[in-house]
């Protein structure tokens, strides 16, 4: 299995204490991560985000609309200012019940190009595979 250790993770979708973006994000946390919560429910996120450190596990929250271009880009601006890097993006919000969670796990350029998918700002393909930590 590759080692964790010290990777960063951002989970989003992560404030439903019984969802499956914290789901993600303890295991993550579990693996050695370094995790960054983002979620719409910003004090859904932080609650959740202090159950990770209360285990020990670096982790932090930040509200973030995946909806807003602005937002998304403080969100990789913000994880880049306090970890350097985001080695692992999970997006578990999806605008149709079919759609499954997306996982980047290529790492992602402090600002990088974001594209437009379904009702989410993502990475886009340059961005995916120019950074490396």
């Amino acid at each position: 299995m590759q080692d964790f250790t010290d990777t960063v993770a951002v989970v989003t979708g992560s404030a439903n204490p019984r969802g499956i973006g914290i789901a993600i994000a303890r295991r993550f946390a579990t693996l050695g991560c370094r995790v960054v919560l983002a979620d719409l429910d910003g004090e859904g996120a932080e609650q959740r985000a202090g159950e990770l450190r209360a285990c020990g596990t670096d982790a932090i929250a930040l509200a973030t609309d995946m909806g807003d271009h602005a937002s998304v880009v403080a969100l990789a601006d913000s994880t880049y200012d306090l970890f350097g890097a985001t080695h692992v993006l999970v997006l578990t919000m999806s605008p149709r019940p079919a759609d499954r969670a997306m996982v980047y796990s290529t790492p992602i350029r402090r600002r990088g190009s974001f594209k437009r998918r379904s009702n989410c700002w993502a990475p886009s393909t340059e961005s995916r595979r120019s950074f490396r930590a």
